[in-house]
């Protein structure tokens, strides 16, 4: 087993210690129940992909097929657990949309964490183990705890593709306006102006009940959605599913100063393209060095390729604005 992978554990078992210790924070009771009027989209979200991975996980076992099991809890947790849920109901846990939804969102996160704990028990039995004892209402050790079988009493809420379909629309806003930021070097802590434009009506219906929520992970100023348009002027655009987002950045960038930056990250990308270029065309390389090492070239290469075709569509952009 490589270090690598072995660093990539280390932080995946980081991850759920911090994400535990920050549920914990939260968490002063066990949670019998769950209030399905008061739950919010991420709510009903993360219940359902909790079902879906149970019954991944259970179908993985019983077939000895250890790696996908191991797979699918990874991507649940890191991916959907950590990265997504937890940063969606913060304002709900610092109380900021009322009481109701702060024990709703408590109950959804006692029930979600206690289940994962069982799941992720067999992989990492110490971690688990550990945090088990310090969950509310858990009594003895996590092995004699029933698995939430899909479909049994252990079990919390059904899939929901409604739910899923919908989130999944939230998080292609937000990370197409994440993106933008990051290619256009915006500060992240700077507050951006935002207009969404859908020709499907239940499109946007989604994003307006979810307006708070994208505003939140966004860190915009304002989120405005309408039908089809004329594109604004001096805007990044990107696409979600049956939605396209216009970022505003008239005031937010220089446009003159981003473009020499732009023009000259490009030509650092081509001097270093033209450098691994020649090292692939050397035949006394390709004869004497291992396979490895010229796969590494190569993969560096494409690489290379990759970024200074993005940054030129970047520069072709902010050339349009000037």
């Amino acid at each position: 087993m490589s270090e690598k992978r072995v660093e990539g554990y280390r932080h995946f078992i980081n991850k759920i210690w911090n994400a535990a210790r920050f549920a914990l924070m939260h968490l002063n009771r066990e949670y019998t129940d769950i209030n399905d009027g008061q739950l919010s989209l991420p709510d009903r979200w993360i219940l359902s992909r909790l079902n879906r991975v149970t019954r991944a996980v259970a179908e993985a076992l019983d077939s000895y097929r250890y790696n996908d099991a191991a797979s699918a809890l990874y991507r649940f947790v890191w991916h959907e657990f950590c990265d997504w849920y937890l940063e969606a109901i913060k304002p709900d846990l610092y109380g900021k949309t009322g009481e109701d939804r702060l024990e709703a969102s408590r109950s959804v996160l006692w029930h979600v964490l206690r289940n994962m704990l069982i799941l992720l028990h067999p992989f990492i039995p110490f971690i688990t183990e550990e945090i088990w004892h310090h969950l509310p209402g858990t009594n003895g050790s996590i092995m004699k705890a029933a698995f939430p079988l899909p479909g049994s009493e252990t079990a919390v809420m059904t899939p929901s593709a409604d739910a899923e379909s919908a989130m999944d629309l939230v998080i292609g806003i937000i990370t197409g306006i994440r993106n933008i930021r990051g290619e256009m070097n915006i500060q992240p802590s700077l507050s951006l102006e935002v207009s969404v434009q859908s020709p499907d009506e239940t499109v946007c219906t989604t994003i307006r009940e979810n307006q708070d929520l994208i505003v939140h992970l966004a860190r915009l100023k304002s989120l405005v959605v309408e039908p089809p348009g004329v594109k604004p002027r001096s805007a990044a655009t990107a696409v979600a599913e049956g939605a396209t987002i216009y970022v505003f950045l008239e005031g937010i960038l220089d446009f003159a100063k981003e473009a020499a930056r732009l023009d000259k990250e490009i030509g650092k990308l081509e001097a270093e393209i033209v450098r691994v270029s020649k090292k692939l065309q050397n035949e006394g390389f390709l004869s004497n060095a291992p396979g490895p090492v010229i796969e590494k070239v190569k993969e560096k290469h494409k690489a290379l390729m990759e970024k200074q075709q993005k940054l030129q569509v970047n520069l072709d952009k902010i050339k349009e604005m000037l």
